[in-house]
């Protein structure tokens, strides 16, 4: 499904909250998020990534090295989003791959009390 060149590597990715966290908070603010996102190699070689949010912001840029093709690895970002008072914020972060494909966004929703 997903296909792309990262700096040497061809890799796959899929983003997803850490299904030990709730994707959803309805309580007190700011709460933080936990995300992982795993990244499958095509080929041997050194992916470089980026979270991206819905805030329009960026993560980092970071690598991870691949040593043979169908290695997993499981990359994870962390993140506490702007308070949005008592309302309600709906977002998502998904891993964009240097020249290459964007994971699934993985979802969440912000209640704050």
């Amino acid at each position: 499904p997903y296909r792309g060149l990262g700096s040497g590597g061809r890799c796959a990715g899929r983003g997803r909250f850490d299904r030990r966290l709730r994707p959803n908070w309805h309580g007190g603010c700011p709460h933080p998020f936990q995300l992982t996102a795993t990244l499958v190699s095509r080929t041997p070689g050194t992916v470089y990534y980026q979270w991206e949010r819905s805030d329009n912001s960026s993560g980092p840029r970071q690598s991870t090295t691949f040593a043979r093709a169908g290695e997993a690895k499981v990359v994870r970002t962390a993140w506490t989003p702007g308070n949005p008072g008592t309302g309600t914020l709906h977002g998502w972060a998904r891993v964009q791959v240097e020249n290459g494909p964007r994971s699934t966004p993985a979802s969440f929703v912000l209640q704050c009390k």
